[in-house]
């Protein structure tokens, strides 16, 4: 039932099936189906575990309501400012990483052993081939370089335009500052706007991509992740002066 805010029709033709064997009774769906050789009758191939928990059936409450009702609960926890203050962190793992300094002086790489995610501080905009982060929850998908160019793809739909061409690359989605001052602007991004910053890092991870700036003394920071449950990418932008 859980799997019903994740992939609905088939978590529903799986509710089927398990309802068609049985496991459904006067209280929901019964605990469990113990297929263990060694434990059925002779003349069964499984065990219907005779129990209900509560928990469980709160659960499953909960993913109906997600599905069919647009997630009450979880706007309920969003509106939340002290929820809304770490929602980030839902969206990452902490990275267990070493940093090491790589033979270049423009990046900085991290490697880790095992399945533990790679970490890559880029502080230059001209490497020689774009670096670049790929985003995913396994059907939208996102590619951002160290210029802040890239693209988006839902499945096999393209969303965003992207050529493969670095000479030019300054295709995706854009944010603009600008000082009403002074008149100066520029990206987030080194893209589109091409203007050097004093200070320009871009830091890849897993999780998300993040771009850092100081420009005319303002430092800007943009966070860009995929959510592991929508169709979207967030940013996160902060703004100091």
């Amino acid at each position: 039932m859980l799997a019903l805010m994740v992939m609905p029709e088939s978590a529903v033709a799986n509710l089927q099936i398990l309802s068609a064997i049985g496991l459904e009774g006067e209280y929901g769906f019964r605990e469990a189906v113990d297929y263990t050789a060694s434990r059925p009758p002779r003349d069964k191939t499984s065990v219907i575990i005779q129990s209900y928990m509560v928990h469980h059936q709160g659960k499953g409450l909960l993913s109906l309501a997600y599905v069919l009702l647009n997630k009450p609960m979880q706007h309920r926890f969003v509106s939340e400012l002290r929820f809304q203050a770490t929602l980030l962190l839902l969206q990452e793992r902490i990275p267990r990483v070493t940093l090491f300094y790589a033979h270049t002086e423009d990046m900085v790489e991290s490697h880790s052993s095992g399945s533990a995610a790679q970490v890559r501080i880029i502080n230059t905009r001209y490497t020689r081939i774009p670096e670049i982060q790929l985003l995913s929850n396994g059907r939208y998908q996102v590619m951002i370089a160290n210029s802040g160019a890239g693209y988006s793809r839902w499945k096999d739909l393209a969303v965003t335009r992207w050529r493969e061409d670095p000479t030019k690359d300054d295709r995706v989605i854009f944010c603009y500052i600008k000082d009403g001052n002074s008149g100066n602007f520029w990206s987030t991004t080194y893209e589109p706007t091409l203007r050097t910053a004093k200070k320009y890092e871009v830091i890849f991870s897993q999780a998300h991509v993040e771009f850092r700036r100081a420009d005319h003394g303002i430092d800007t920071k943009t966070e860009i992740m995929v959510s592991p449950e929508e169709r979207v990418q967030k940013y996160c932008r902060e703004v100091n002066s």
